[in-house]
């Protein structure tokens, strides 16, 4: 009987064949194959899917090794014989790995096991190279939440439920610098949602040009209440800008008509880029960079200056003034202090 599938996906063997050449990257797969079958029984089936994935079926599985795969997979860590260096004559050559793997022990269609270890492969895939998860009642139901918040963002931006907090910049004297707009979801069934949990389903989903634009829009509506009601706030307000948002042009359209409605100038704004969004650019999002460095904001990337939060309610009428330290404890600082000495 059947126990165990798995799916086995090399990362960036695409990259490795254009480095190699395809009949290197071909003895590269062969190695992997015999990697992956020392621990294997000549009843066990190793095929290959594509160019970069394997699928195992584990017909006669023993305890000790069932075992031992959980355990690898539950604490992240994968074989080390498998993930050890390959060699191509002298040249070494480190190829990472994600593993999906489920128990098949239990009577279901061939359809719904495949499912199943591709929804562990694709949870591996996104917890980082040389992963591996084991599909569980766990990963089930978190998948099912995320299929709901995913089907929930494309109506909460027109519900309002999203809200920017600003979180001040200091340094070493305790002078506040500039502040950071972060984003959260008022969900409306489950509350405050971090963006680490619908960052990536906005991302996936196609979501992350509007609500991108919308945190752009909304930092500015800030700014300008904020200027209307005499408060001195930091000099530069921050904006995280998604990898995304480089590949479509509205981003730089929102920019600009958000400044004009609102009466700003671009040097009140940063854009803050990630590192990866930095070096994976192309011809198309690098023209768009110089363009939005020609309205002036200032393109960080990697902010490292972060200490406390100031948050402001989505009303325009109540600017709160409490500052927030990460460990919950507030005080009142007046806002005049913000833009320094």
């Amino acid at each position: 009987p059947l126990r165990v599938l798995m799916l086995v996906q090399l990362h960036d063997f695409r990259g490795i064949r254009l480095r190699f050449g395809d009949a290197n990257a071909d003895r590269l797969l062969i190695k992997v194959v015999q990697r992956l079958r020392e621990n294997l029984s000549t009843e066990d089936v190793v095929a290959r899917v594509n160019d970069s994935t394997f699928c195992i079926i584990v017909r006669s599985l023993n305890k000790e090794y069932f075992d031992r795969i959980n355990r690898e997979t539950s604490s992240g860590q994968l074989n080390e014989k498998l993930i050890k260096p390959y060699y191509l004559g002298r040249q070494r050559v480190d190829i990472n790995f994600n593993l999906g793997i489920v128990d098949a022990s239990k009577e279901d269609t061939p359809e719904n096991l495949l499912y199943r270890t591709e929804q562990a492969l694709n949870e591996a895939v996104r917890l980082g190279r040389n992963q591996g998860v084991f599909y569980s009642d766990a990963l089930s139901a978190q998948l099912t939440r995320e299929k709901q918040l995913e089907a929930d963002l494309s109506t909460s931006l027109e519900n309002g439920e999203f809200e920017l907090f600003y979180q001040p910049k200091v340094n070493h004297a305790g002078i506040c610098l500039g502040a950071e707009a972060l984003i959260r979801w008022n969900h409306h069934s489950e509350g405050m949602i971090s963006p680490v949990q619908f960052i990536s389903l906005a991302e996936r989903c196609g979501f992350m040009i509007d609500l991108g634009n919308w945190v752009i829009r909304d930092a500015c509506r800030f700014l300008r209440t904020a200027n209307d009601q005499g408060l001195r706030l930091p000099n530069r307000l921050s904006i995280n800008i998604s990898p995304l948002q480089l590949l479509d042009d509205s981003v730089a359209t929102t920019l600009t008509s958000s400044l004009r409605d609102y009466g700003l100038e671009a040097s009140q704004l940063e854009l803050e880029l990630t590192e990866s969004a930095l070096v994976d650019t192309t011809a198309e999002n690098r023209a768009l960079l110089e363009s939005l460095r020609d309205m002036a904001p200032a393109i960080l990337h990697s902010p490292t200056c972060s200490t406390s939060r100031w948050t402001s309610s989505r009303s325009t009428s109540a600017l709160s003034t409490t500052w927030m330290s990460r460990r919950g404890s507030n005080w009142s600082t007046p806002l005049s202090r913000w833009g320094g000495p």
